[in-house]
């Protein structure tokens, strides 16, 4: 990612972050002057935004007793 791209390495870092900030400077999305006429810019944010999507960590769940196990669970109901 190129460091000129302040709104991607915001999302990168918003990203990584693991604390939440609400501050409402940084969670503000740049706008593109002129957007009508540079599909590149709006092209070039939606792909940042999509590879920064794909190497995010999917959410975990901790749950308070241990699941069942699935042989058990597939047992046929009488």
């Amino acid at each position: 990612m190129n460091q000129s791209n302040r709104a991607g390495i915001m999302l990168l870092y918003k990203n990584l972050s693991k604390k939440t900030n609400h501050d409402s400077s940084v969670t503000t999305v740049p706008s593109i002057p002129n957007a009508e006429k540079n599909p590149k810019e709006i092209q070039k944010w939606v792909t940042n935004v999509a590879d920064i999507r794909k190497t995010k960590q999917p959410h975990s769940v901790a749950y308070s007793k241990p699941m069942p196990d699935i042989d058990e669970l597939m047992q046929v109901w009488p």
